[in-house]
């Protein structure tokens, strides 16, 4: 189990840095030993009565697999050897089940299956009792299931329950919704397959239908919101009437919701919550939001949905350029175009005039964000042909302005990466010919600025604040960038040859934080555990001697 390099004594003592965690995979490590079983990992890291466990990474790749099964297993383990054999251990059972998450608990159930070739759901019956086992089976078959099961029972047999419709339908979001739509046909007791929309319909009238529907689609219903405004309709329970638009409904409709969600869908693809510690789910509700996105995407299929309008399958700008006029329709038409084609269609234009509207520039480059504003300047290409910093280039005249429209509309990563460079190696480099010109000191600014001449020495103060003040994910980005900007080169590689000493320690210390999560550990004692996969990167993370 344990093969020491030298006596126990030896082991670093709990809290000491020699003793590490990778937090994203969570493999253990021991100081002076190979571990062999997690188990004595853990006693060894954080004491031998710690009750941590490893924090199981659920995180899938595009095609659904789970990237990090083998940190799983320690759950997977622990739950099957608590219910195997006479009599079942149902503290191990609870501290598990309920230290996960929902997604963390789908993975263990599906390698719990491909391990055992046992479900863990009739497992957990079979081997539980009472309301602990009502317990532990809902988390095992997750939330969507056990509220469709209620909604089943609420709209089954004479009469409807509300109240519980209510309870489900008023608290959840929309993606938990969608999930628990798709299970509800598959119920065991819905021998007929039946759709939640078509029981709704069946058991429900009314205003309460309606609410109902909007609770299951709110981007439909908000679609179906705006059909009715811009057609001069009024929907009742007699059908639809009326004449003429309703400017304001449409209008405070399209107000109400964000332009996109992207930002915050984009934050929960990259960061998950392996400590549950809340903020994710807190997200979740802000992303599933309706946006405009959405309304436009739902408006086409009101028919198909059910709302009973749309047959012809309009979108949403045809029925706007149809039924409306003049600058009112121009806003509608602008509030519904994408953000990012909006912008760059304004940028164009601005650029295109005799005298550029630099305030129109100014008002883009101040309302968005690093990202969006290089998702303009990918627009910009696509729907124009020419990169935005050369037309920009070419356009404006020369001076600080048209310096800091084309720095605003770069990669920031990129734009670090290029900061870095000039700091160690000066713009007379021969890799500096990929870099713009305006970001090119000249030989008395370098002098002045950072002491460096013609190339010579380093600018410490640029490097430690591109480095020292970047995010983890942000300095793994700009090591990417700077790869592709600069081909055949590695920004480690370069910051380790151009600096020295405690500096380039520190430096390096930083790096191997980004890149892996781990505290300090000299290469002689980061060894490797069993349970942790073949291409973990021991041997490139460990390559520079560090603190």
């Amino acid at each position: 189990m344990l093969e020491p390099r030298q006596r126990l004594s030896g082991c670093a003592p709990v809290g000491c840095p020699s003793c590490i965690l990778w937090p994203t995979h969570c493999w253990g490590y021991a100081y002076e030993y190979t571990v062999k079983d997690p188990n004595v990992a853990k006693k060894l890291l954080f004491g031998a009565n710690s009750t941590y466990m490893p924090v199981p990474n659920a995180m899938r790749d595009d095609d659904g697999q789970l990237l990090c099964p083998e940190s799983l297993m320690v759950d997977v383990r622990a739950l099957n050897d608590a219910m195997a054999g006479c009599g079942t251990n149902d503290d191990v059972v609870i501290r598990t089940m309920l230290n996960r998450t929902p997604a963390q608990l789908k993975a263990i159930n599906e390698l719990f299956f491909k391990t055992y070739g046992k479900d863990l759901v009739e497992t957990l019956k079979s081997d539980l009792t009472g309301d602990v086992e009502d317990a532990m089976v809902m988390l095992a078959e997750g939330q969507a299931k056990h509220d469709a099961q209620v909604l089943w029972e609420a709209l089954d047999g004479i009469g409807t329950s509300e109240e519980r419709m209510n309870e489900i339908l008023c608290t959840r979001h929309q993606a938990q919704v969608d999930a628990l739509e798709e299970l509800y046909p598959a119920l065991p007791e819905n021998a007929d397959g039946r759709r939640l929309w078509d029981d709704i319909c069946g058991d429900t009238t009314f205003k309460y239908e309606r609410f109902l529907k909007a609770m299951l689609n709110r981007a439909g219903y908000l679609a179906f919101v705006c059909w009715t405004a811009i057609h001069g309709a009024k929907y009742d329970a007699t059908g639809i009437t009326g004449l003429g638009t309703n400017e304001e409904l449409l209008v405070r409709t399209l107000l109400s919701v964000n332009r996109d969600n992207d930002g915050i869908k984009a934050l929960l693809r990259t960061y998950p919550d392996p400590y549950n510690q809340g903020w994710r789910e807190d997200l979740e509700r802000f992303a599933h939001l309706p946006d405009i996105e959405d309304i436009v995407a739902a408006y086409p299929k009101l028919w198909e949905l059910g709302f009973g309008v749309n047959e012809d399958g309009k979108t949403l700008r045809e029925s706007i350029e149809g039924d409306t006029s003049w600058d009112f329709k121009d806003m509608l038409l602008m509030l519904i175009t994408d953000k990012d084609e909006s912008h760059a269609t304004a940028i164009h234009n601005a650029l295109d005039q005799t005298f550029v509207a630099k305030d129109t520039i100014m008002v883009i480059m101040a309302s968005r964000s690093g990202a969006g504003r290089v998702a303009v300047a990918k627009k910009y290409k696509e729907l124009y042909g020419v990169d935005l910093q050369d037309d920009l280039q070419e356009k404006m005249s020369d001076g600080e302005f048209n310096q800091v429209c084309r720095d605003m509309f770069q990669d920031q990563d990129e734009h670090n990466a290029v900061a870095l460079f000039l700091g160690m190696f000066g713009s007379t480099h021969s890799s500096a010919e990929s870099v713009d010109k305006s970001k090119k000191e000249n030989v008395l600014e370098q002098f002045m600025e950072s002491g460096m001449v013609a190339g010579w020495g380093t600018d410490e103060q640029r490097l430690s604040r591109v480095i020292l003040c970047s995010s983890k994910g942000e300095l793994k980005r700009v090591e990417e960038a700077y790869a592709k900007k600069f081909p055949g080169r590695n920004l480690m590689d370069d910051v380790y040859s151009e600096t020295g000493g405690d500096y380039r320690r520190l430096l390096m210390y930083r790096f191997r934080r980004a890149k892996t999560g781990l505290c300090h550990v000299p290469r002689q004692k980061l060894i490797r555990c069993d349970d942790m996969p073949s291409n973990f990167p021991i041997d490139s993370i460990a390559k520079y001697d560090i603190l």
